[in-house]
Protein backbone atom coordinates (compact mmCIF):
# COMPACT_ATOMS: atom_id res chain seq x y z
CA UNK A 1 0.00 0.00 0.00
CA UNK A 2 1.45 3.20 -1.12
CA UNK A 3 2.41 6.00 1.97
CA UNK A 4 1.48 9.50 0.79
CA UNK A 5 1.57 11.43 3.92
CA UNK A 6 4.81 11.84 6.47
CA UNK A 7 4.73 12.38 10.07
CA UNK A 8 8.13 13.47 11.24
CA UNK A 9 8.05 13.34 15.10
CA UNK A 10 11.85 14.02 16.66
CA UNK A 11 13.94 14.85 19.86
CA UNK A 12 14.73 18.56 20.03
CA UNK A 13 17.72 19.13 18.34
CA UNK A 14 18.11 15.75 16.06
CA UNK A 15 17.38 17.97 13.48
CA UNK A 16 14.00 16.46 12.26
CA UNK A 17 12.76 19.63 11.05
CA UNK A 18 15.37 19.87 8.83
CA UNK A 19 14.97 16.04 7.87
CA UNK A 20 10.88 16.75 7.03
CA UNK A 21 11.70 19.93 5.10
CA UNK A 22 14.24 17.92 2.92
CA UNK A 23 12.16 14.96 2.00
CA UNK A 24 8.98 17.06 1.00
CA UNK A 25 11.37 18.84 -1.02
CA UNK A 26 12.73 15.72 -2.81
CA UNK A 27 9.08 14.41 -3.63
CA UNK A 28 7.75 17.46 -4.15
CA UNK A 29 4.88 17.78 -2.06
CA UNK A 30 4.00 19.84 0.94
CA UNK A 31 5.47 20.63 4.36
CA UNK A 32 3.44 21.59 7.20
CA UNK A 33 5.67 22.71 10.26
CA UNK A 34 5.29 26.90 10.98
CA UNK A 35 2.86 26.46 8.55
CA UNK A 36 0.59 24.34 10.62
CA UNK A 37 1.29 26.64 13.70
CA UNK A 38 -0.41 29.65 11.52
CA UNK A 39 -3.34 27.46 10.47
CA UNK A 40 -3.89 26.07 13.91
CA UNK A 41 -3.55 30.05 15.15
CA UNK A 42 -5.90 30.83 12.72
CA UNK A 43 -8.16 28.40 13.68
CA UNK A 44 -8.23 28.59 17.51
CA UNK A 45 -7.38 32.37 18.28
CA UNK A 46 -4.15 31.98 19.87
CA UNK A 47 -1.36 33.46 19.49
CA UNK A 48 1.38 31.80 17.30
CA UNK A 49 3.97 31.87 20.11
CA UNK A 50 1.19 29.99 22.40
CA UNK A 51 0.99 27.52 19.45
CA UNK A 52 4.21 26.80 18.74
CA UNK A 53 5.36 26.44 22.57
CA UNK A 54 2.02 24.67 23.81
CA UNK A 55 0.62 22.85 20.69
CA UNK A 56 3.26 19.82 20.87
CA UNK A 57 2.05 18.65 24.34
CA UNK A 58 -0.45 15.52 24.38
CA UNK A 59 -4.38 16.58 25.25
CA UNK A 60 -5.37 16.91 29.17
CA UNK A 61 -5.38 13.50 31.14
CA UNK A 62 -8.91 13.10 32.01
CA UNK A 63 -11.26 11.71 28.82
CA UNK A 64 -12.81 14.89 28.94
CA UNK A 65 -10.54 16.71 26.66
CA UNK A 66 -11.02 12.92 24.42
CA UNK A 67 -14.65 13.62 24.00
CA UNK A 68 -14.64 16.93 21.70
CA UNK A 69 -11.82 14.63 19.43
CA UNK A 70 -13.11 15.40 15.43
CA UNK A 71 -15.52 17.69 16.52
CA UNK A 72 -15.89 21.42 16.14
CA UNK A 73 -16.37 23.85 18.99
CA UNK A 74 -17.20 27.04 17.07
CA UNK A 75 -16.57 30.23 18.62
CA UNK A 76 -16.13 28.51 22.40
CA UNK A 77 -13.73 26.69 24.63
CA UNK A 78 -17.26 24.59 25.37
CA UNK A 79 -15.46 24.06 29.19
CA UNK A 80 -12.21 23.07 28.01
CA UNK A 81 -9.16 24.21 29.10
CA UNK A 82 -6.75 26.62 26.62
CA UNK A 83 -4.66 23.50 26.13
CA UNK A 84 -7.19 21.17 25.75
CA UNK A 85 -9.66 23.32 23.28
CA UNK A 86 -5.60 24.23 21.31
CA UNK A 87 -5.72 20.53 21.45
CA UNK A 88 -8.67 19.91 19.69
CA UNK A 89 -8.13 22.30 17.12
CA UNK A 90 -4.87 20.95 16.07
CA UNK A 91 -6.52 17.92 15.66
CA UNK A 92 -9.07 18.86 13.29
CA UNK A 93 -6.67 21.00 11.23
CA UNK A 94 -4.32 17.94 10.60
CA UNK A 95 -7.07 15.88 9.55
CA UNK A 96 -7.98 18.17 7.16
CA UNK A 97 -4.31 18.67 6.15
CA UNK A 98 -4.08 15.06 5.41
CA UNK A 99 -7.33 14.60 3.64
CA UNK A 100 -6.18 17.24 0.80
CA UNK A 101 -3.20 15.09 -0.25
CA UNK A 102 0.41 13.93 0.01
CA UNK A 103 2.36 16.21 2.60
CA UNK A 104 4.69 15.80 5.30
CA UNK A 105 3.81 16.92 8.85
CA UNK A 106 6.63 17.64 11.23
CA UNK A 107 5.60 17.42 15.32
CA UNK A 108 2.56 18.76 16.76
CA UNK A 109 2.02 14.81 17.64
CA UNK A 110 0.27 14.25 13.80
CA UNK A 111 1.23 10.52 14.20
CA UNK A 112 -0.68 10.23 17.04
CA UNK A 113 -3.75 12.27 15.09
CA UNK A 114 -3.09 9.96 11.66
CA UNK A 115 -2.07 6.56 13.61
CA UNK A 116 -4.94 4.97 12.52
CA UNK A 117 -4.66 5.92 8.47
CA UNK A 118 -3.39 3.21 6.52
CA UNK A 119 -1.49 5.33 3.69
CA UNK A 120 0.70 7.33 6.49
CA UNK A 121 4.09 6.66 7.27
CA UNK A 122 5.41 7.93 10.80
CA UNK A 123 8.93 8.39 11.44
CA UNK A 124 10.89 9.10 14.50
CA UNK A 125 14.13 10.76 14.77
CA UNK A 126 16.13 10.96 17.67
CA UNK A 127 20.10 11.93 18.56
CA UNK A 128 22.26 11.25 21.46
CA UNK A 129 21.57 13.65 23.89
CA UNK A 130 25.06 15.37 23.63
CA UNK A 131 24.68 15.51 19.84
CA UNK A 132 20.93 17.27 20.47
CA UNK A 133 23.04 19.57 22.65
CA UNK A 134 25.51 20.76 20.83
CA UNK A 135 23.24 20.98 18.12
CA UNK A 136 21.16 23.68 20.10
CA UNK A 137 23.71 25.90 21.00
CA UNK A 138 25.52 26.33 17.27
CA UNK A 139 22.13 27.02 16.12
CA UNK A 140 22.23 30.07 18.69
CA UNK A 141 20.27 28.95 21.42
CA UNK A 142 21.91 29.60 25.26
CA UNK A 143 23.17 26.76 26.43
CA UNK A 144 21.19 27.15 30.18
CA UNK A 145 18.01 26.88 27.70
CA UNK A 146 19.20 24.04 25.34
CA UNK A 147 19.29 22.08 27.98
CA UNK A 148 16.31 22.86 29.43
CA UNK A 149 14.80 21.76 26.25
CA UNK A 150 15.68 18.02 26.30
CA UNK A 151 14.93 18.19 30.39
CA UNK A 152 12.01 19.60 31.49
CA UNK A 153 10.52 20.73 28.50
CA UNK A 154 10.12 17.11 27.29
CA UNK A 155 8.87 16.18 31.08
CA UNK A 156 5.62 19.01 30.34
CA UNK A 157 5.10 18.04 27.21
CA UNK A 158 4.45 14.43 28.54
CA UNK A 159 2.69 16.21 31.31
CA UNK A 160 5.17 14.15 33.79
CA UNK A 161 7.00 17.34 34.69
CA UNK A 162 5.44 16.84 38.58
CA UNK A 163 7.76 13.61 38.99
CA UNK A 164 10.89 14.33 36.03
CA UNK A 165 12.92 17.07 34.36
CA UNK A 166 14.33 18.78 36.61
CA UNK A 167 16.59 18.31 40.20
CA UNK A 168 14.01 19.14 42.85
CA UNK A 169 13.05 18.05 45.81
CA UNK A 170 10.71 15.22 45.84
CA UNK A 171 11.09 14.42 41.79
CA UNK A 172 13.14 11.40 39.78
CA UNK A 173 16.19 12.69 38.42
CA UNK A 174 19.81 11.42 37.20
CA UNK A 175 22.59 13.80 37.30
CA UNK A 176 25.16 14.43 34.10
CA UNK A 177 28.22 16.43 34.79
CA UNK A 178 29.57 18.06 31.44
CA UNK A 179 32.54 19.59 30.93
CA UNK A 180 31.47 22.42 29.25
CA UNK A 181 28.63 24.06 27.76
CA UNK A 182 29.71 24.08 24.30
CA UNK A 183 31.09 20.52 23.45
CA UNK A 184 28.83 18.68 26.50
CA UNK A 185 31.41 16.46 27.06
CA UNK A 186 30.38 14.00 29.70
CA UNK A 187 32.51 13.73 32.46
CA UNK A 188 30.37 11.88 35.32
CA UNK A 189 27.33 10.27 35.33
CA UNK A 190 24.83 9.89 38.09
CA UNK A 191 21.80 7.32 38.73
CA UNK A 192 20.50 6.91 42.00
CA UNK A 193 23.31 8.55 43.67
CA UNK A 194 25.62 6.12 42.54
CA UNK A 195 28.23 6.91 39.93
CA UNK A 196 28.39 4.65 37.21
CA UNK A 197 30.16 6.32 34.44
CA UNK A 198 32.86 8.95 34.82
CA UNK A 199 35.61 10.13 32.13
CA UNK A 200 34.38 7.89 29.46
CA UNK A 201 34.13 4.31 31.84
CA UNK A 202 31.41 2.49 32.61
CA UNK A 203 31.46 1.71 36.62
CA UNK A 204 28.81 0.12 37.05
CA UNK A 205 27.22 -3.22 35.92
CA UNK A 206 24.58 -3.54 33.62
CA UNK A 207 21.34 -5.76 34.60
CA UNK A 208 19.70 -7.61 31.41
CA UNK A 209 17.02 -6.29 30.22
CA UNK A 210 13.24 -8.44 31.33
CA UNK A 211 11.58 -7.35 28.52
CA UNK A 212 7.35 -7.38 28.84
CA UNK A 213 5.85 -10.76 27.61
CA UNK A 214 3.57 -8.69 24.67
CA UNK A 215 7.02 -7.40 23.11
CA UNK A 216 7.87 -11.10 22.81
CA UNK A 217 7.17 -13.50 20.51
CA UNK A 218 5.28 -10.81 18.04
CA UNK A 219 7.20 -11.05 14.70
CA UNK A 220 6.06 -14.20 12.71
CA UNK A 221 8.17 -14.66 9.29
CA UNK A 222 7.20 -17.50 6.95
CA UNK A 223 10.69 -19.06 6.37
CA UNK A 224 13.30 -19.24 9.26
CA UNK A 225 15.73 -16.51 8.92
CA UNK A 226 19.65 -17.18 8.33
CA UNK A 227 23.08 -15.59 7.33
CA UNK A 228 22.02 -16.19 3.80
CA UNK A 229 18.52 -14.06 4.26
CA UNK A 230 20.82 -10.51 4.24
Amino acid sequence: MKKNIITVSRQFGSGGRTIGRTVAQRLGIPCYDKELVDKVALESGFDPKFVEERGEASPGKSRFSFSFLGHGVPGVMGGMSANDFLWTIQYNVILSLAEKGPCVIVGRCAGWVLREQPHVLNVFIHADRQERLRRAVEEGIPPVAAVQMVTLNCAQCFQMDQDLGSVTPGKCADLVFFEDLKDFRVLRTVIDGRVVAENGRLLAGLSPYAYPEEALRSMHVKDPITPASF
